[in-house]
């Protein structure tokens, strides 16, 4: 944000622990601000969840073998 700007920055309870070294760094304290109970409620789902179908296994039976390959490299 440069000296006449204003940075925005995010930490978690993990970070927390890095401000206080930060603010003494700096020479300043940082204003910091808690998230309303109403941000941390996770967001309705707009589409509900797909159901997954069950895979139908076939026999290894129908299948032909591979190619052969070549032992040549692609280039």
């Amino acid at each position: 944000a440069g000296s006449s700007g204003t940075a925005v920055s995010f930490a978690d309870e993990g970070d927390a622990f890095y401000i206080a070294p930060i603010e003494a760094f700096m020479g300043r304290e940082l204003h910091c601000i808690e998230p309303d109970d109403e941000m941390l409620t996770k967001p309705v789902a707009v589409y509900p969840a797909k159901k997954s179908l069950p895979r139908v296994r076939r026999q290894t039976t129908d299948r032909k073998p591979p190619p052969p390959r070549s032992r040549r490299p692609h280039f």
